[in-house]
């Protein structure tokens, strides 16, 4: 699959996330005369998660009549000896799998299998029907083949087929017709020696496998669309991640089958095809196709299998910053389930292992699966991430929850979000912040927009699912940016925008608005009344001035800011290291306080340190050590300290110790120099000169980490020679230099 260019936008999808991009900018309100804040906290039932949908792939025997007739119908297209894993779509394509296979047979197999699984895939050949029959001879099953392939000279066992089967099926979500379902045969040690992989019967026509194919190129354009446009704006990996987990989610629902709670069966819902067409997937399909949209955008994923709450399941593994968490998509689908949810749960979204409830992966049960890595922090977990996490010290008082709760809209505003979701270190902290909500709830719309209620807490809610508990807010934002005037000229009306959650509410489904004396020059009125689901907004009135009858200028004055803004840092690099210490620098900004520098060591935070210079060395390190830092401006606004976004992290390290030079034998024009092997050491580089305190010229770089010594030769009798060494390390391509060694010398 091709990507293609395109000239507008070609789905819902697109337009909005366009919408979610761009209405943060717009700045004329118009005010809301009362807002009612006071709602009780509305316990909702239980969220239950879609059960199952990964179909269970068959490993079965084929007998050597049955393989006699297989064979008969592919020897036209079998032939080819020898494959190398193939170099198309590789924009989509992982090799997360293949890299995890341990053997050069089970990597030569999947090279065959995956090569010929394109040839099928873009050549469109019929696949080939077998049939199995009772002594009888009648019928009693059938399937689709699209291969043969004689495979003994690999020595694998069924197992480890499966699992090559598998690392096909997890890398390659494009090929939507492959069916991780197989036949084989065996010899009498059990030593496969024939397999015969299946096409999803759905697709086992050409017809179906091409229109499927076209529907995908059509419907993957927008993401890629959106994909290329915030990677031109500098998306980071998390910024990433998110469009793609809310664009898929806003596409498509978890698919039953119609009129039952039971998952779809039908094959394009457990694959890419029924994401691309928005027809509706299970959880296989979600997988796959985040799977295939987060390699596009350059992230490693990983396509995980296995059992949630008992049923089989599929969810995804996401590499970050070199960490690895767990996200599941199905499970942050809200299935049309939870009342008064206008947007997308987050309650799976980056997750360790402790955070991640009622998943287990089982390779060695489930198909033979590949193992996955450790998934032990929560530094990018959505609630950790944006501030979202709540601690008894954020819920103990009045100040502590206004606080708490304007810096948590801030940062939604910053990201068009005002569906604010929490997650809770315990039950209790649960219910202090339920009460807070209720105790506090008017000092907080109060807090955030100087007594002017343009937002409201329309709802409140539960989401419980495991640990820990979850509550989401939706919040309402009303406002008002054009008019339009009558031909005529007579009657004047404003354009108002509802938001809630992410999505703009529709006009007259979901409230609908009367004008009063707007057909003259004066002061006019709209009064915008909730409908339906909506009822809670009640009737609120917006005054505005007509003072042409084609001209309308709205009142109050649009809203100020509610923040100062603070931009993310960018530019963040290294600028020298030491064995102790590290120096980065950073692009300064004006109309700032100062930077946060934060230092980690894998997922600990080693340092936290605030500085007014663009330039900053983090001291007292560990020796031949790793790191990250990021860096984000805050500036200050009535005592309150307003941070921006986190750069971008880089990956920094500390040099070695120097190297200690032991000896140099001198020879017939040559000398041999000796030094203790250093630990942590890349590398190694030898200097030279005739001068023992200038005129230092490298004479080798020595990249064996074991060698302890280099000869230097073409050296000339009779004249004194000065040598130092140094070390490296490389770091993420770049290399860290130790200091240099104290200067031996040697006269011939």
């Amino acid at each position: 699959m091709k990507k293609k260019k395109v000239t507008k936008f070609l789905s819902v999808i697109l337009a909005f996330a366009c919408i979610v991009s761009t209405w943060p900018k717009i700045h004329v309100f118009a005010e809301k005369s009362s807002v009612e804040a006071n709602e009780n906290v509305v316990i909702q039932e239980e969220f239950k998660e879609p059960q199952g949908g990964v179909l269970p792939d068959e490993a079965i025997p084929v007998s050597e009549e049955e393989a006699q007739e297989i064979h008969e119908n592919f020897q036209e297209i079998q032939g080819v000896e020898s494959y190398a894993v193939p170099q198309v779509n590789t924009s989509f394509v992982s090799n997360y799998g293949y890299s995890t296979l341990t053997t050069s047979q089970e990597q030569s197999c999947y090279a065959e299998i995956k090569t010929k699984a394109y040839q099928f895939h873009e050549q469109q050949p019929e696949a080939v029907l077998k049939q199995s029959k009772d002594s009888s001879g009648n019928v009693v099953s059938e399937y689709y083949i699209w291969a043969e392939f004689l495979v003994s000279e690999y020595g694998l066992t069924v197992s480890q087929v499966q699992k090559v089967i598998f690392a096909i099926e997890a890398d390659c979500p494009e090929l939507f017709w492959f069916s991780g379902s197989f036949g084989y045969g065996y010899n009498s040690e059990n030593i496969v020696t024939k397999i015969y992989p299946k096409v999803e019967a759905d697709y086992a026509e050409v017809e179906a496998r091409k229109e499927a194919q076209n529907n995908i190129e059509a419907g993957i354009q927008p993401y890629l669309v959106a994909i290329d446009q915030a990677k031109a704006e500098g998306a980071d990996d998390m910024e990433m991640e998110l469009l793609i987990h809310d664009m898929i989610l806003e596409a498509v629902d978890y698919e039953y089958i119609p009129g039952t709670r039971t998952p779809q069966s039908a094959a394009y819902a457990h694959s890419i095809v029924g994401l691309f067409q928005q027809r509706g997937v299970v959880c296989e399909g979600y997988a796959k196709g985040f799977h295939m949209l987060m390699t596009y955008a350059g992230i490693d994923t990983i396509y995980a299998v296995g059992y949630g709450n008992g049923g089989g399941h599929a969810w995804n593994l996401v590499c970050l910053d070199g960490i690895w968490y767990n996200i599941d998509i199905t499970w942050n689908d809200p299935d049309n389930k939870v009342p008064h949810h206008d947007g997308i749960i987050y309650r799976f979204y980056n997750c360790s292992s402790d955070f991640f409830g009622n998943h287990v992966y089982m390779p060695t049960v489930f198909k033979g699966m590949y193992e996955v890595p450790e998934t032990n922090a929560d530094t990018c977990n959505y609630y950790h991430y944006y501030g979202l996490y709540v601690t008894p010290e954020k819920v103990s008082g009045e100040t502590a929850f206004v606080d708490f709760m304007t810096n948590a809209l801030k940062k939604a505003a910053d990201r068009g979000d005002y569906l604010l979701q929490f997650a809770f270190d315990s039950l209790i902290t649960r219910e202090s912040f339920k009460e807070c909500v209720t105790e506090y709830g008017d000092e907080f719309l109060a807090a955030i927009n100087n007594s002017q209620s343009v937002y409201k807490i329309s709802g409140t809610g539960t989401y419980i699912s495991g640990s820990p508990y979850n509550v989401y807010f939706p919040i309402v934002k009303i406002y008002a940016d054009t008019y339009e005037v009558e031909d005529d000229g007579t009657e004047a009306e404003l354009t108002f925008h509802i938001i809630k959650g992410r999505r703009e509410v529709a006009q007259e489904e979901n409230y609908q608005i009367n004008y009063l004396d707007n057909d003259k020059v004066g002061e006019a009125k709209a009064i915008v009344t909730g409908l339906g689901a909506y009822e809670f907004l009640g009737s609120n009135e917006f005054t505005f001035q007509i003072t042409e009858k084609s001209e309308i200028v709205v009142t109050p004055e649009p809203t100020k800011e509610l923040f100062p803004t603070v931009d993310k840092v960018s530019g963040l690099k290294l600028v020298s290291a030491n064995a102790n210490s590290v120096t980065i620098r950073f692009t300064k900004q004006s109309s700032v306080k100062g930077y946060e520098v934060v230092l980690y060591q894998g997922n600990k935070e080693k340092q936290r340190v605030l500085t007014t210079k663009n330039t900053y060395k983090l001291k007292k390190l560990s020796t031949a050590a790793d790191y990250k830092v990021k860096v984000r401006a805050y500036t200050k606004k009535d005592d309150e300290v307003i941070f921006g976004a986190y750069s971008s992290p880089i990956s920094v390290g500390t040099a070695t110790k120097a190297p200690v030079i032991t000896s140099i034998k001198k020879g017939e024009k040559h000398a041999v120099i000796q030094w203790k092997k250093v630990k942590k050491a890349s590398g190694y580089e030898i200097y030279m000169s005739s001068k023992k305190n200038s005129g230092y010229k490298k004479t080798a770089t020595v990249k064996k980490v074991s060698a302890v010594k280099y000869t230097k030769k073409k050296l000339k009798a009779g004249k004194k020679y000065y040598f130092k060494v140094r070390t490296y390390r490389t770091v993420k391509g770049k290399k860290i230099y130790s200091s240099y060694s104290k200067v031996k010398s040697t006269k011939l």
